[in-house]
């Protein structure tokens, strides 16, 4: 199985910029305290995951669940792998 991310749909879907996202999160977190736009980017192309509190801070900014931005997936297997 593999977590992929879905960051990117989830703030798609609520209709705000990653600039605002960021803004927002800096609000929770405190001035100086917050992410950039790289941080997101990061976050939405999976080379990153949120820590908690930031993924909770997500999900109310974006009005979901923090399960609505990751999904397990099966990942296929290569049939050059199989067990004799």
């Amino acid at each position: 199985m593999k977590l992929v991310p879905r960051v990117a749909e989830m703030i798609k879907k609520s209709g705000y910029t990653r600039d605002y996202i960021v803004m927002k999160i800096e609000e929770y977190e405190g001035k100086g305290k917050g992410v950039n736009l790289k941080t997101i980017s990061n976050w939405c192309t999976g080379r990153s995951k949120p820590n908690v509190e930031r993924l909770f801070i997500l999900a109310k900014i974006c009005k979901c669940k923090t399960d609505d931005f990751y999904e397990w997936v099966d990942e296929e297997i290569d049939s050059s792998d199989t067990i004799e």
